[in-house]
């Protein structure tokens, strides 16, 4: 199963509330939250199956689609490989540390389904198997904040948002597996509240 996580610090299983329950993460109108989905591959021992290097490597054996007006489409990109590595070379910057932990992994872009509110995506593995991925979106009254409010994997719940904030954030430790406290000023834990490990944007499956 896969993990994935989110940089803002909202994003945590807390019990805690926001003063403001219009907007309880603070997040203004017209602001956009990125839908994408950085999907990891593991086998049981959390050996990365999306190195080229691995010799149980699975990248160039396994079909990637998402849901376009109901029709399973083809997940390619024109200006970059699908499978992308933890470190990314640029020109200006050198090499940039994607934060995944050092896994490779596939990105997703959201592309909107139009069916109240959910997006899929499916990853094809070469025995016919399939992964499905369902995600439904938040969206706030005027339609201009989105963000990633459910994920479910083959119809297991894998992570939900709380409704920013109301109420416990929920991670699937299945998909989750590299979580952590979140610490106050002083260094000491917030509770029960917990948080993908050094806020990394990855979510894993295991094959």
């Amino acid at each position: 199963m896969f993990l994935l996580s989110f940089t803002l610090l909202s994003f945590c299983s807390c019990n805690k509330h926001s003063e403001n329950s219009d907007d309880p993460t603070g997040v203004e109108n017209g602001d956009v939250i990125d839908l994408r989905l950085d999907l990891v591959i593991v086998d049981e021992e959390f050996q990365d199956l999306l190195n080229p290097e691995s010799p149980d490597f699975i990248g160039d054996k396994i079909q990637l689609f998402y849901l376009q007006d109901g029709i399973k489409t083809v997940l390619f990109y024109y200006d970059e490989p699908v499978i992308q590595p933890p470190l990314r070379w640029t020109e200006r910057y050198g090499y940039i540390n994607q934060n995944t932990l050092g896994y490779y992994f596939i990105r997703f872009p959201w592309a909107y389904s139009g069916t109240d509110n959910f997006s899929f995506c499916y990853i094809r593995y070469p025995d016919g198997s399939v992964v499905e991925i369902k995600v439904k979106t938040y969206e706030n009254e005027n339609g201009t904040v989105l963000s990633k409010d459910k994920i479910w994997v083959n119809g297991e719940l894998a992570f939900e948002s709380g409704h920013w904030g109301i109420k416990d954030f929920y991670y699937n430790p299945k998909n989750y597996p590299w979580l952590e406290p979140v610490l106050d000023n002083d260094g000491k834990p917030i509770g029960n509240c917990v948080r993908p490990k050094n806020g990394t944007d990855i979510f894993v499956i295991t094959k």
